[in-house]
C-alpha cells in the first residue's frame, strides 16, 4: 500500500519522539490542496505559471461566469501541481453577503481508492 507523506508545515512537534509531525494520506492531500489555493506568484521558485489569481476574482460580481472560471483555473492548477488525486466535482458557491465563495472539492485519491472532500472559503479581506 502506498502512503502519501508530506512534512507538516506549521512545524508541530510530535509528542513522543520529539520530531517535526508529518502529515499522512488524505490529511497530506487536504494540506497540499490548503497550500494550492493560497498560492501567490513566484511563491515556487523560477515557476511563475503555477500560482492561483482567485484574488482577482473577489472583486467581480459573483456570477456563474465568475464560478466558471475559478473552477477552470483550479482545475488547471490541481492537474498540474497535485498528480496525486482526481477531481470529481466542484461546487463553487458566492456568500449570502457577496464577498467571496465557499469552493467544495470531491476528489479521489488515485492509489487509496479513497474518495474525499475539501471546503475552502475564498474570502475578500476589509482590514
Amino acid at each position: 500500500m502506498i502512503n502519501y507523506r508530506d512534512l507538516d508545515l506549521t512545524l508541530a512537534i510530535h509528542p513522543l519522539t520529539g520530531d517535526i509531525s508529518d502529515k499522512l494520506n488524505d490529511n497530506a492531500i487536504k494540506r497540499s490542496l490548503k497550500n494550492l489555493f493560497q498560492l501567490n506568484a513566484w511563491d515556487i521558485p523560477f515557476e511563475p505559471n503555477k500560482h492561483n489569481t482567485l484574488q482577482e476574482y473577489l472583486f467581480d460580481i459573483p456570477s456563474t461566469i465568475t464560478a466558471a472560471l475559478i473552477e477552470k483555473k483550479l482545475t488547471w492548477l490541481i492537474k498540474t501541481c497535485e498528480p496525486r488525486i482526481t477531481v470529481t466535482e466542484f461546487i463553487i458557491t458566492p456568500l449570502s453577503d457577496n464577498t467571496g465563495y465557499v469552493i467544495d472539492l470531491s476528489y479521489e485519491i488515485n492509489d487509496l481508492n479513497l474518495i474525499d472532500n475539501y471546503t475552502h472559503f475564498l474570502k475578500r479581506n476589509f482590514e
